[in-house]
């Protein structure tokens, strides 16, 4: 008979009165479990037992215990009072959790504090003395200083605690220890399933055993009680000795006689153990679901497994929870510190480009915005990447008032007002509840669960919080929610159990299914967090690593009681130090138990999730298919650019993902100002003087009948006009916060904006007065496009080409097209030849050529004839003018003719089916196929 019936029917044998008797268990999921057996052996509904956790029951006696975070702030006043230099919290939180922690063991293992902090203070001064006996340093006796006052720290915290009418769990337990418990309870009491006990809580049972009120019931079996060193009955052997139990009838000797089948299965993905587990399930009946669990050794796995339930379990109880952190809360909540973090960093109100970009993808944003409102979204994440908007104001983002209140919500400063901090995250909450529709219940239960997770924390906010860094606060919180869980729903004693190991405790299975059953996870090889040296401990009786392994062995072979099916499964993939080995409990089973045991059958297996065959591609190139020429031709039926081909010359494959793929641009915003970003600075302000004596407006509407000629006048006005332009261009890009280039790289790249900007100036001044024709202005940044006609496979394509061109102007009756470049350009770059052997232009080996000369063609189709002369101005060296030549005096006439049918030869070899798209090892810029 498994442990929780055998339980019941004690209570039913023992003829107790139910409506005194109190049970005391190791967990909530255990008290479901006995409620159930109850029922059963009473053959129909009662008056229950009052049934508790052993937590739950001291607290009948002590209902005023202080919650965690409440004793830390209270230690953190103590350390001010104590400290004539206190840390800041987020330094005193470092070792504060782990001091508290020590005082628990002290007061759960009926320790006298002094003495605990005297030795842990002689340890302390042996570890700072020399044998040469010099004089020890200032640093040191800082160090000893600390140790001297533990128990400082310790008095004043109780007296703290007393004047509050507060009391910590532990100090309660040693409280109820000390009490005559004659006085608190003539009730009985059985305490069922508990393996390690603290000095406290054995003490208290041993009272009320000898007082004849108590009964404690023992889960164990002779397999690992027989054996004096066996780990798994460490405790149990202790608490018989200790609580005087003659006899101990409740061990089974089930373990070394029953039959077993194990089965373990090595995973060499984390994830494959989620497909065995799945696997296994489908294969059970309904009735053989109802005596299965499913333990999570690792429950970081907790999420896949919920996803790969099979269809044939209809009923699963799954009580370890997904933890919020697995949840877009996490996203959420990193998002709005990480807004008020960059608001502290960079002293604006304006939101940094990134955190506008995270609120825009947030889950809980998307999901209440309507298709309207993430149009408006897509815009304005177009808009600023295009036009590299590190800073925005939230309230000129005119998006919708829903969308609007939450962003104004997120964006609003704290200024290290903490009520107000957490006022705002719940009034964050609130309005994202209040606009979840109701198809996406998984988000409002997210959002339900951490709202209510933080409920507690507003109150002890609203109650006062010490001195501290956003940093310390965002600490606090997360301590709040970061544990919380979103609990599934279903039976607690119906159906398929899914459960963390700890939630094992007292309950059998028939069939196990065990995942990430791994050295590290069970047992957990997690240090114990304490102040106390390792040697100080064991020989004070305080828990060691050694007796958390001893917990943990218990957790499993007690499974093994009543189990006759078991399949294990760790992962062979590497993530910390010893992760990848199988848990020492299997090898325990197969080195020990089967040689007692004959009835232990013990199966290995591999596993791997199926990968489907892929055909093997050489890494950087791509063959072409059907379907990539079918998408050739299509890039073709649209207006194409030169820098479309100049990426297709320059690196054929990453041609094929930007154009064909449309993977699009990489748009990022820059965030210190680089070449491409620094060049239309300088443009735009160009754009801005010389606008008032355009011709043609960029529209095309004509401004003037008579185009006022530039003159030396002019250019001086420009002169003097062009700093409070060009600042004004700097001011927008940092959406109006000057002080962002004032000071650092910023700073200086609006100097030297500034000073090629007046060298530009200053060379058109020289050329206007040294021309003896006047310089007048047709256009700027003006769409130009055209089309022409090529041949492709016997069949007449007509070709579309399309751009914008920086300025167009006329020296006397000669016209000129003008393209700015911030970068270095050299006569090379525009000086076409020939292909070696051949009458055709070589438009690859000619870096700016191609666009020139589709600038050319754009220019006839608008104005009816060739320019004379298309030439790039690098804004680097502004008296350098850089026209399109050939090595032979080819005409402008003769090269804009002949990048027709370069345009033909590039389509048609990107038709080809026998030239692959290639990487190009020496292109320095591919976006996507490096």
């Amino acid at each position: 008979m498994a442990f929780i019936p055998r339980v019941a029917k004690f209570i039913h044998d023992g003829n107790f009165n139910l409506k005194s008797l109190t049970v005391v268990l190791p967990s909530q999921r255990a008290i479901k479990y006995l409620s159930n057996a109850l029922v059963k052996e009473f053959g129909g509904p009662i008056f229950a037992p009052k049934m508790l956790t052993i937590d739950q029951w001291v607290k009948t006696f002590y209902p005023n215990c202080i919650d965690r975070t409440r004793l830390l702030l209270n230690l953190y006043e103590v350390h001010q009072e104590i400290e004539a230099n206190p840390e800041s919290f987020e330094d005193f939180v470092q070792w504060a959790t782990m001091l508290l922690s020590d005082f628990d063991d002290i007061d759960r293992y009926l320790l006298e504090p002094k003495e605990v902090f005297k030795n842990l203070l002689d340890i302390k001064e042996l570890e700072a003395w020399n044998i040469e006996e010099r004089e020890i340093s200032e640093t040191q006796k800082k160090f000893l200083a600390f140790w001297e006052k533990l128990p400082e720290y310790h008095a004043k915290l109780e007296l703290r605690l007393k004047q509050l009418n507060k009391i910590t769990s532990a100090r309660a337990y040693r409280n109820l220890s000390e009490e005559n418990l004659q006085l608190l309870t003539s009730n009985p009491v059985i305490f069922a399933g508990f393996n390690a006990l603290s000095s406290a809580e054995t003490t208290i049972i041993k009272k009320l055993i000898r007082s004849g009120n108590a009964h404690f019931l023992v889960d164990a079996d002779a397999y690992y009680m027989d054996d004096t060193i066996h780990e798994a009955g460490l405790f149990i052997r202790r608490n018989i000795q200790q609580l005087e139990l003659n006899n101990p009838n409740w061990i089974i000797s089930n373990i070394g006689n029953k039959p077993l089948d194990v089965r373990i299965v090595e995973c060499p993905q984390k994830t494959g153990q989620v497909k065995v587990a799945a696997a296994a399930l489908a294969q059970l009946t309904e009735e053989e679901l109802q005596s299965t669990a499913v333990i999570l050794a690792d429950e970081t796995l907790i999420s896949a497994l919920v996803q790969n339930i099979p269809a044939n379990v209809k009923q699963a109880n799954i009580t370890l929870g997904l933890p919020l952190t697995q949840t877009p809360v996490k996203s959420w909540v990193e998002a709005i510190f990480r807004i008020q973090e960059n608001k502290k960093r960079f002293k604006t109100a304006a939101i940094y480009h990134a955190d506008l970009m995270s609120f825009m993808h947030q889950i809980f944003v998307l999901m209440v915005a309507s298709d309207y409102e993430k149009n408006k979204m897509a815009d304005i994440e177009m808009n600023t990447s295009t036009k590299n908007k590190v800073f925005q104001s939230p309230r000129k983002l005119d998006i919708s008032p829903k969308i609007n209140e939450i962003l104004l919500a997120i964006t609003e400063a704290w200024n290290d007002d903490w009520i107000k901090a957490i006022s705002q995250i719940r009034e964050l909450n609130q309005l994202l509840i209040q606009a979840t529709p109701s198809s996406n219940q998984f988000e409002l239960n997210c959002l339900l669960t951490f709202d209510n997770a933080i409920a507690s924390f507003q109150k002890i906010v609203e109650e006062g919080l010490p001195k501290m860094t956003l940093k310390s606060f965002k600490s606090l919180f997360y301590q709040h929610w970061s544990t919380a869980s979103l609990a599934y729903h279903g039976n607690p004693t119906k159906g398929l159990q899914v459960m963390g190991i700890l939630e094992t405790r007292m309950l059998d299975f028939e069939r196990l299914i065990i995942l990430g059953f791994n050295e590290g996870s069970l047992p957990t090889t997690n240090p114990i967090k304490t102040l106390i040296p390792l040697d100080l401990r064991s020989m004070l009786g305080l828990p060691s690593t050694r007796d958390k392994q001893g917990v943990f062995a218990h957790h499993f072979y007690r499974l093994l009681h009543e189990a006759k099916h078991m399949t294990a499964t760790f992962t062979s993939a590497a993530d910390n130090l010893g992760s990848q080995e199988k848990s020492r409990y299997l090898l325990q089973m197969e080195l020990e138990l089967t040689s007692l045991n004959k009835q232990l059958n013990v199966k290995h297996e591999m596993y791997a999730i199926p990968i489907e065959e892929v055909s093997k591609i050489e890494t950087g190139i791509l063959q072409k298919t059907p379907f990539i020429i079918d998408r050739v031709h299509q890039f073709f039926e649209r207006t194409i650019s030169a820098s479309s081909i100049s990426k297709y010359i320059a690196c054929s494959l990453d041609f094929y993902y930007r154009y064909l793929v449309e993977f699009g641009e990489d748009k990022t915003v820059e965030e210190d100002i680089e070449t491409h970003t620094f060049g239309t600075f300088i443009h735009n302000t160009l754009d801005t003087l010389y606008a008032p004596y355009a011709t043609y407006n960029k529209d095309g509407e004509r401004m003037h009948k008579v185009t006022p000629p530039i003159t030396v006048d002019i250019i001086d006005k420009m002169i003097a006009d062009f700093p409070e332009v060009l600042k004004k261009e700097f001011i927008d890009y940092f959406d109006g916060d000057d002080t962002l280039f004032q000071t650092g790289k910023n700073a200086l790249s609006f100097s030297v904006a500034k000073e090629m900007t007046l060298k530009f100036l200053e060379a058109e001044k020289d050329f206007v007065m040294n021309s003896h024709e006047t310089l007048t202005i047709e256009r700027l940044e003006s769409r130009f496009d055209t089309s022409f006609t090529i041949e492709i496979e016997n069949e007449k394509k007509t070709i579309k080409i399309g751009g914008y061109v920086d300025r167009v102007d006329k020296v006397g009756n000669r016209y000129r097209v003008i393209d700015y470049k911030s970068g270095k350009v050299t006569k090379e770059n525009v000086t076409i030849g020939r292909k070696k052997g051949s009458e055709k232009l070589n438009f690859k080996s000619t870096k700016h050529a191609l666009q020139l000369a589709f600038y050319a063609l754009m220019f006839e189709e608008m104005y009816g004839v060739l320019p004379d002369e298309v030439l790039i101005i690098s804004l680097i060296d502004s008296k350098g003018k850089y026209p399109l030549c050939g090595k032979e005096n080819q005409s402008i006439n003769e090269i804009s003719e002949q990048v027709k049918g370069f345009v033909q030869e590039i389509y048609s070899e990107m038709i080809d089916s026998t030239i692959d798209f290639t990487h190009n090892k020496s292109a320095f810029y591919c976006q996507y196929c490096m």
